[in-house]
């Protein structure tokens, strides 16, 4: 148990676990708020988002960053990590890869301790919530366990490759919005 995010990003970063490790240049833990109620996890970072340490950096990280301007969310207020802290190649993590970077992403929750995580992505919904449906079958619903509130949506990748699932993020963060008003929470 770990009791400072610091912490858990040393532990994180510095962490041989899994094969990931070999590959990466260096581990990317989080950016943004560190006191946030808001918590999106994204499934790994890609080559950019290593090079910079930065999730806001990359081609996903600023249409993400547009769509939250575009609805009145300020970015500052949100605490954005990966449930995969090293780069992945190729097209899925095997699931000891998951499961190991899986108990620093659950320390991250703990010491955070956010109203509202933002879920995007089939496989983190799949890890986090157990459920294994197709992302537009979960996305538009807010699920609520052990008083955190869950809103599932599309990966990145997902959203750069298909402009109709655009409107659909955009209608998540709407979603974003009505919990945010509902737990009190400024954004």
């Amino acid at each position: 148990m770990f009791n400072s995010l610091v912490e858990v990003e040393n532990e994180a970063r510095n962490c041989n676990k899994c094969s990931l490790c070999q590959n990466r240049k260096k581990a990317i833990f989080a950016n943004g708020n560190k006191e946030s109620d808001i918590m999106f996890i994204v499934d790994w970072p890609r080559e950019e988002e290593e090079s910079s340490q930065d999730y806001w950096n990359s081609k996903g990280g600023k249409l993400l960053s547009q769509a939250l301007i575009g609805q009145g969310i300020d970015k500052e207020k949100i605490y954005i990590t990966s449930m995969i802290k090293c780069k992945v190649d190729g097209k899925e993590p095997k699931k000891e890869e998951i499961d190991t970077c899986l108990n620093y992403l659950r320390n991250q929750v703990v010491v955070l301790k956010p109203k509202i995580i933002v879920l995007m992505g089939k496989v983190v919904i799949k890890e986090i919530l157990g459920v294994d449906n197709q992302v537009s079958v979960v996305r538009g619903t807010s699920i609520e366990r052990k008083g955190i509130t869950y809103i599932p949506t599309y990966n990145i990748l997902a959203l750069i490759n298909d402009e109709s699932k655009k409107i659909e993020l955009w209608e998540d963060l709407d979603l974003l919005k009505s919990e945010c008003k509902k737990l009190n929470i400024t954004i």
